[in-house]
């Protein structure tokens, strides 16, 4: 069995390409401290910029409560993500819809809402969702029983 040799710079090279999974290229030979800090910056930001076209990240949201509602901000940079995003609700979450790569984010709300008292507004960068909070006599709604 070959022994590893710890001194070699190409073994930690290889070590390298297996982490990121990308086929970096050897750095020639001579560099000097300075240019090898400046071709590493490079290739980082090469491969970074790939992974993170791969890995879109969910809207940056702030979600708070006042007395009656709960209000949701979302920030969207992109005004023309913003018109493809549509915004559904259930009782206990928020998903929005129409996300890059057809992909969703769904938003855990505080408290239990009431889905037909909702508004969304966009403004600028930002859209704010309104919700009305279920009032505690709304939170039963009576079945009839039937009885054979």
């Amino acid at each position: 069995m070959a022994r590893k040799n710890d001194n070699n710079p190409l073994d930690h090279w290889s070590e390298l390409n297996k982490v990121f999974g990308l086929n970096f290229p050897l750095p020639p030979h001579g560099m000097h401290p300075d240019q090898i800090d400046d071709f590493v910056n490079d290739v980082l930001s090469h491969s970074l910029s790939s992974f993170d076209n791969l890995y879109q990240r969910d809207l940056r949201t702030e979600t708070f409560e006042t007395h009656q509602d709960v209000i949701i901000k979302v920030k969207v940079p992109d005004e023309e993500q913003a018109r493809n995003l549509r915004v559904f609700i259930n009782p206990g979450h928020v998903k929005l819809e129409g996300l890059p790569g057809n992909r969703h984010q769904i938003i855990k709300l505080p408290a239990l809402v009431n889905v037909k008292q909702s508004r969304a507004l966009l403004r600028e960068e930002t859209l704010q969702i309104k919700i009305r909070k279920l009032q505690p006599n709304e939170n039963y709604h009576e079945t009839f029983i039937r009885y054979l």
